[in-house]
């Protein structure tokens, strides 16, 4: 059994507490989740605005419908 299987069966058992500890384990892992994503794509959103700032016009051709 792995470890992501292994908690919620032993929150819901009440092995390691009652069902509050089964919801505290589901916030902290969504937390880790988001501590984890967040970095790298606030380090895309200002790696493409300097793309944008150094190929000058970001503006739409003449052309463009």
């Amino acid at each position: 059994m792995s470890v992501t299987a292994a908690l919620p069966a032993a929150a819901e058992r009440g092995i390691i507490g009652d069902g509050r500890t089964g919801a505290n384990l589901a916030l902290g892992a969504g937390l880790l989740g988001v501590i984890v994503a967040v970095p790298p794509g606030l380090g895309a959103v200002l790696l493409g605005r300097r793309a944008l700032k150094r190929g000058g016009r970001t503006d739409r051709p003449t052309g463009a419908a």
